[in-house]
């Protein structure tokens, strides 16, 4: 039988379903990308209102400090100007020492003095007191005191170092001025008062809180006050907006640089009686702003995209009901291959229900986890560092809808990626939290590593032109010192002259050691295919460092299992053995003790362990004592043990740093075998 010929299909609604997915897919475009400009835009409109409202915050706060201060001030000067009348009511010429002993007595003041015009002491009263003449700062200010007409009288704080506290001094000219006053009084509650309340406390307290950068009060002059400890901030002159901001009467903004990032700057004009007229900055971070905004990237595309997927669904379906059988079949086939790829992809996904259920886990799910058929069950029944994490991750309302996790697989630190977002369905029972876990471990080591090998080639430059510089007077101090010795023999204090020469060329020697250590570290060494029996490197170490070991009364074993073969040049294995026994030796500071060295084969690795009676290394010096240069020994380079790191990495290895069995310190080393 003859095949029945299919009619053709009419091309003209697929023609116009084309045109109209065009035609949509520009406006979903346009629409998506106005909705993420205005977002953008309203979003920084809203931190600049913030911002604004701190920094007229901050300015209020700060006029009214300084009100408090300058009313710590009246109290104190109200007071003493009464004592000081009291003592000079009839006449300051008439006081004689043992009124003052008298009226320090009664008012328990710890010291009075009493000046002349020309700021002589005249008399003094000590007993109080462990001081045994008024400090230099008082004598200063009572001849700025009287030389200013215009001020009657004046606070000073002395730090006393001789005392038990600071000492405040109250110097206050008398009525017929011929005379000026100082008192001494103890500052404790002044003082404290003052650092609860004062400007600067104020502005780093607000500074801490959280989006705040930096909080400055500055002059033309220069810094007033600021939040920071360290850092530097252009003048006023040298910024035209600064300038601007001067002759403004509100806040203006910009955005700005800080220390490597973007922030929002908020400037104010602002003065007291106290401070000169200047501007108060108030740096902003942007971190939220764009994570906002990438959030909401993220919702308007992913939104766009599925009406964009609604929308080409319907005209397909619209273009006409012949199509529905193709359709239905490409889905299933669609539906299977998806279900296929969520099962083989690294990623894990998962969708939890309201319950708390695992109503879907794929395998990568439930490997990155450590748990099998976890389908069904509830998030609360897998294991208990994942359950509480996970619980807390899909329960959290305001929290990051990303975060990395930091989970112990047996014994191993792995980082997790999470990220979570809402699945809404008209069906609330059907609702839930799709979960979404990536294992970025080896991501993160690949980024250390990226930077350390980043570091190494920029020092690279610099160590050997360095090197060349050091070693060519360092050879000339060498030769100089053979020349002394061979060729000059001095007649008196021969063996001395001769123990100097020597000496100069041991220490010259050392000195190139290290220099050839530190080139060596910085421009790393080209992987070898060579391989080496480390029984055989172990001997030779053992016979290298035990003459010394004895010397220095430290007991050191060697023990390596026969019929290894690692993937490490012999000479590069030998440095290694030798930077973690120097290490070791090193940590025992010159004491008796022990150092234990073994090399053992572990499944298709060789563990090179190193431990010693030391006193250890603390765990937060562990992450920072590979890193080239940092070291807590003095005189130490910072070098050895960053070889020890440069070898491992080359061969494919790994280190780590436990406690040793000596009670010191152990550093591990797997090395692959061959």
């Amino acid at each position: 039988m003859a095949d029945v010929p299919q009619p053709a299909r009419n091309s003209k609604p697929s023609r116009f379903a084309i045109g109209l997915i065009a035609a949509l897919t520009l406006v979903i475009v346009s629409i998506t990308l106005v909705g993420i400009l205005k977002s953008r835009r309203d979003s920084y409109v809203l931190l600049v209102r913030q911002g604004t409202a701190f920094t007229e915050a901050l300015a209020l706060a700060c006029t009214n400090t300084i009100v408090a201060e300058s009313y710590y001030d009246r109290l104190i000067s109200d007071r003493y100007d009464d004592l000081v009348e009291d003592l000079t009511a009839k006449g300051a010429d008439q006081v004689s020492g043992a009124d003052l002993a008298a009226f320090a007595d009664r008012y328990d003041l710890p010291a009075v003095f009493v000046f002349d015009t020309a700021g002589r002491l005249l008399q003094s009263d000590l007993s109080n007191s462990s001081m045994l003449a008024p400090p230099p700062t008082v004598d200063s200010a009572v001849r700025r005191l009287v030389s200013d007409f215009q001020r009657r009288s004046a606070i000073i704080h002395h730090e006393d170092t001789s005392g038990d506290e600071p000492r405040l001094y109250y110097l206050r000219v008398t009525d017929q001025l011929d005379r000026v006053v100082a008192l001494a009084v103890g500052s404790g509650l002044y003082e404290e008062a003052v650092m609860r309340t004062g400007i600067g406390v104020l502005a780093q307290n607000m500074a801490d809180e959280p989006g705040i950068e930096y909080i400055v009060y500055q002059a033309p002059e220069g810094i007033i006050f600021s939040s920071l400890r360290g850092g530097t901030f252009v003048s006023i002159d040298s910024d035209s907006f600064l300038k601007e901001a001067l002759d403004s009467d509100t806040v203006t903004t910009r955005r700005t640089d800080f220390r490597d990032r973007e922030v929002l700057e908020l400037v104010r004009p602002f003065s007291t009686r106290r401070f000169p007229f200047g501007l108060l900055r108030v740096g902003v971070s942007l971190d939220g702003y764009f994570a906002v905004s990438r959030g909401f990237d993220r919702l308007m595309i992913i939104l766009s995209l599925s009406l964009f997927a609604l929308l080409v669904v319907g005209v397909l379906y619209a273009a006409g009901r012949q199509e529905r059988a193709g359709l239905r079949k490409d889905i299933s086939d669609i539906r299977s291959v998806s279900e296929q790829i969520f099962s083989e992809i690294d990623t894990g996904v998962a969708v939890i229900g309201p319950d708390n259920s695992i109503r879907f886990a794929n395998r990568a799910f439930e490997n990155i986890f450590g748990s099998r058929a976890v389908t069904g069950r509830k998030v609360n029944e897998l294991a208990a560092p994942v359950a509480e994490t996970v619980a807390g991750f899909i329960g959290s309302q305001t929290g990051p809808r990303e975060t990395e996790l930091i989970l112990d697989a047996g014994g191993e630190e792995r980082t997790i990626l999470m990220g979570r977002s809402t699945l809404s369905l008209e069906e609330p029972a059907r609702s839930g939290v799709v979960v979404v876990a990536t294992d970025i471990t080896q991501l993160r080591k690949y980024q250390q590593a990226a930077a350390r090998k980043e570091r190494l080639s920029e020092l690279g430059h610099l160590a050997a032109g360095v090197a060349h510089e050091i070693r060519n007077p360092l050879n000339a101090i060498s030769i100089a010192a053979q020349r002394l010795e061979g060729e000059i023999t001095p007649v008196d204090h021969r063996d001395e002259f001769l123990s100097f020469t020597g000496q100069i060329r041991t220490e010259a020697r050392r000195l190139n050691e290290i220099i050839t250590k530190f080139l060596s570290l910085t421009r790393g060494e080209q992987k070898t295919q060579s391989r080496v029996d480390p029984s055989v490197v172990c001997s030779e170490f053992e016979r290298l460092v035990k003459a010394e070991a004895a010397g220095l009364n430290i007991q050191i074993s060697v023990t390596c299992e026969p019929r290894l073969n690692i993937a490490v040049p012999a000479d590069r294995f030998k440095e290694l053995l030798l930077n973690l026994y120097n290490n070791s030796k090193e940590a025992l500071t010159g004491n008796p003790g022990k150092i234990v060295v073994s090399v053992r084969r572990n499944d298709r690795h060789a563990v090179v362990s190193v431990s010693d009676s030391g006193p250890g290394i603390p765990e937060a010096l562990r992450a920072k004592i590979f890193a080239p240069y940092f070291t807590t020994k003095e005189g130490g380079t910072g070098i050895g043990l960053a070889v020890v790191h440069q070898i491992v990495e080359e061969s494919g290895g790994t280190v780590a740093i436990t406690d040793s069995h000596l009670g010191g310190a152990e550093i591990a080393v797997s090395l692959p075998l061959v």
